[in-house]
């Protein structure tokens, strides 16, 4: 995929986030509930955040994933360009077996998150596509969820709301080593935020989002 497809197929997913198009998504959602990371070339010390979007394209939900510090107009705006930074993703069906964890036992909230997500977000997305807020367009992870040198697989996951109402979508990150065997969580953070909602200023400000910005131009 070139700049334009990856922009269009945000553009798309903005455009199905509605109770006409939330059937349509759902249906996306049964191609996976995760995607794989490779945080090879993400450097942590640059970038506070992992943007990570979702795109529709040839009827599949794609994944794009950059540096906060590269998702911009400064950096679209040189002689490389923003291309090289972004990597592309697709979801994949991975059920969570005990048999294919680490040795340390995961966070009983993560692994919470990600069977909600599989059991209830058929039901999630249709309500809400119903609040002001909508499916999420995007996330953001902290650079200290991320452990570089072995590939990530990142779940989908649904929390609690603490304001109560609709449960809140998350990402749940697992280090996944060579032989492709997930490593449990040693440690858990509550830190990937969806948006919208959007903060007015900080790192979750809608401007700090420049392919979604670039795409909704289109």
């Amino acid at each position: 995929m070139n700049l334009d497809d990856i922009l269009f197929s945000i553009r798309d997913w903005n455009n199905l986030r509605n109770p006409q198009g939330e059937s349509l998504i759902n249906n996306y959602f049964s191609e996976g509930n995760s995607f794989l990371f490779d945080p090879e070339d993400f450097d942590t010390s640059k970038s506070d955040f992992l943007h990570v979007y979702f795109g529709v394209a040839d009827e599949k939900i794609k994944v794009f994933l950059i540096a906060s510090d590269e998702d911009t107009y400064s950096q679209y705006d040189t002689a490389e360009g923003i291309m090289p930074y972004i990597s592309i993703a697709s979801l994949k069906k991975s059920i969570l077996l005990s048999e294919n964890l680490g040795g340390e036992i995961p966070a009983p909230e993560a692994i919470a998150r990600i069977q909600s997500w599989e059991n209830n977000h058929t039901t999630w997305l249709a309500a809400q596509a119903l609040t002001a807020d909508n499916i999420f367009q995007a996330f953001a992870i902290p650079s200290a969820d991320i452990e570089n040198g072995h590939k990530l697989r990142i779940y989908l996951g649904l929390k609690s709301n603490p304001d109560g109402g609709n449960d809140l979508a998350d990402l749940v990150v697992f280090d996944e080593d060579e032989n492709g065997q997930l490593q449990a969580i040693s440690r858990f953070f509550d830190m990937a935020r969806p948006v919208p909602p959007f903060g007015a200023v900080g790192v979750l400000k809608e401007s700090n989002f420049y392919l979604l910005e670039r795409a909704l131009e289109i």
